[in-house]
């Protein structure tokens, strides 16, 4: 029997894997036991399809409808001349609505079924590692929002038979959550786990929903502000896209009562509106837990950043000079960082922006305004001023979308207000090395080492605090250059550095919050290309702006 010889060779492949102890461990799963037993009877079925895209890693078109009566497949013929050459000429090319089909694509099928091979140590291994891949991201997504944190994750797929949502979250935070993987393959309870849980397809799919939200509707446009972060579209700069994950949606009349039971457990209402979900397909037979932990840090990150572009308001916005006019010639660039303000939840963010004024005339007035701050030790700052716009519009001008969205062609009308004509000009956004909500989550703690975000450009450094618990504070820098061992490519990018023997929670003296950098010159270690570990010094130029940054006001 077929089925049960491939159960016997994963569960030797397991017992190998189990007994030999190398380093480099690869998981690897099962089907679940429902599934293996609709396997079991796939004999039985009027229609297969099959699909060798995801599950045979082959390019497209390669995909086969198969027909336990072949007399069906007459309806869709289609006999053209230029296919069809009699019966003793048979083509699979007239059988299908879609007509003519190229041949290289079930050639090449052909041949990889040949190669890697159709047993439990060719395909049957790559797929198995691929489940466990899909399991782990399973487990990822049903903890990846914390307790107090204003968002809910939830999977298409229910919670096993013998577990409830609090009984499974603690056993992945226990046994699954930042472990080795090897680890949790040696596990007993976390492998019977794993078994039962989540999709045996390849294809997690999940619903990020506001906490106490009913209304689908509301849901939905966080789904699409979810997809349009994690996607690249023409004019979208690739490298600010750090996780990539695609939107699908549930059709209402097609998944009836199957969706209501969804909505239910995402916390919306049993209505009949179409729902928007995401869709995370895991085709690397290599991925490992650690690196699933950190995509879901990122992904936790962008949730929170989406959730403001839905929901927050429109109000002014404050920026602060943070990098001058560069030395290349045609230059004209600035870097600016936003003043950041707990009490009011729009401006509870960091953000790094690199921007340029959009006409000559703006130009000739942003650079008189820097010089006339410059003579006066005068901070340069802006203010946001709203554009036109109807409260009715899908996206209307807060923080994330006058930075992003092309309605206003990522321009941004700003007062300069310390100029004492109170002059106004545009500026155009050229890239944003940094955005990012404030997390507010009780359950964070302060790094053991302060953590600054260093970023800029050929002939500019920039050092900007990273705020974690609050309270905390905005501190940012120039360098005199570039840390040696970071690239160009990775200062334009912008890297995470920790400083050394600078302690990770604030610098309190008399009872006040104090810059922490007393000294020109630090150690600092961040990681670098090949995800080498670098560890270099900076020379501190000059400090732009130092502001402490409070929990809200109750």
């Amino acid at each position: 029997h077929p089925t049960r010889e491939s159960s016997s060779g994963r569960k030797e492949l397991v017992r190998t894997a189990t007994r030999h102890k190398f380093d480099g461990f690869v998981p690897y799963s099962e089907l679940s036991p429902y599934v293996q037993k609709q396997y079991e009877h796939i004999q039985l079925a009027d229609t297969i399809t099959i699909d060798p895209h995801k599950s045979g890693f082959c390019p497209y078109p390669g995909g086969g409808l198969c027909y336990r009566n072949e007399k069906m497949r007459y309806p869709i013929a289609l006999f053209h001349p230029e296919v069809f050459h009699g019966e003793g000429d048979p083509s699979m090319g007239v059988y299908g609505i879609e007509g003519s089909k190229p041949g290289a694509a079930p050639a090449g099928i052909l041949m990889s079924h040949n190669v890697i091979g159709l047993s439990n140590r060719g395909y049957g291994r790559i797929l198995g590692q691929c489940t466990a891949t899909t399991k782990l991201f399973y487990t990822m997504w049903l903890v990846v929002a914390r307790d107090d944190d204003p968002f809910v994750c939830v999977p298409l797929q229910n919670i096993p038979e013998g577990y409830d949502l609090e009984s499974a979250k603690k056993l992945i935070k226990d046994k699954i959550a930042f472990k080795p993987t090897k680890e949790i393959f040696q596990d007993r309870e976390a492998m019977k786990f794993l078994k039962l849980c989540g999709p045996d397809t390849m294809i997690n799919t999940i619903v990020v929903n506001f906490k106490d939200n009913d209304d689908v509707t509301r849901a939905n446009k966080l789904q699409v502000a979810l997809a349009e972060a994690m996607n690249v579209y023409v004019g979208t700069k690739a490298s600010r896209i750090p996780l990539m994950i695609m939107q699908s949606a549930l059709d209402a009349k097609t998944h009836g009562a199957g969706l209501k039971v969804f909505k239910e457990r995402a916390g919306l209402r049993r209505d009949d509106t179409d729902m928007n979900v995401l869709v995370n397909t895991c085709m690397n037979p290599w991925q490992q837990n650690e690196s699933i932990s950190d995509i879901g840090d990122l992904f936790r990150g962008i949730v929170l950043n989406c959730m403001g572009r839905v929901d927050d308001s429109v109000v002014n916005h404050r920026f602060i000079l943070s990098g001058s006019f560069g030395d290349k010639a045609n230059d004209e660039s600035i870097f600016i960082e936003y003043l950041t303000d707990t009490d009011v939840p729009e401006h509870q963010y960091q953000v790094s922006a690199k921007v340029e004024a959009d006409s000559r005339a703006d130009k000739a007035m942003l650079s008189k305004y820097i010089n006339l701050c410059s003579s006066t030790n005068t901070p340069v700052i802006f203010e946001t001023v709203t554009p036109r716009y109807h409260e009715n519009d899908a996206n209307v001008p807060n923080l994330y979308n006058i930075l992003r969205w092309k309605d206003w062609d990522q321009k941004i009308s700003v007062k300069l207000v310390n100029d004492p004509d109170g002059n106004i000009i545009c500026l155009k956004v050229l890239d944003i090395p940094r955005y990012q909500r404030l997390d507010m989550s009780t359950s964070l703690t302060y790094p053991e080492e302060q953590k600054y975000f260093i970023y800029g450009d050929s002939t500019r450094t920039i050092m900007s605090h990273v705020i974690s618990k609050l309270p905390d504070f905005q501190h940012t820098v120039t360098l005199s250059g570039r840390p040696h061992s970071m690239t160009g490519i990775m200062l334009d990018l912008g890297v995470m550095a920790e400083l050394g023997g600078v302690q990770g929670s604030p610098l309190e003296i008399g009872g006040e919050i104090k810059q922490p950098l007393q000294r020109s010159c630090y150690e600092i270690s961040f990681i670098g290309e090949l995800n080498a570990k670098i560890n270099t010094t900076i020379s501190v130029k000059d400090t732009v702006f130092f502001n402490t940054i409070s929990p809200p006001k109750a």
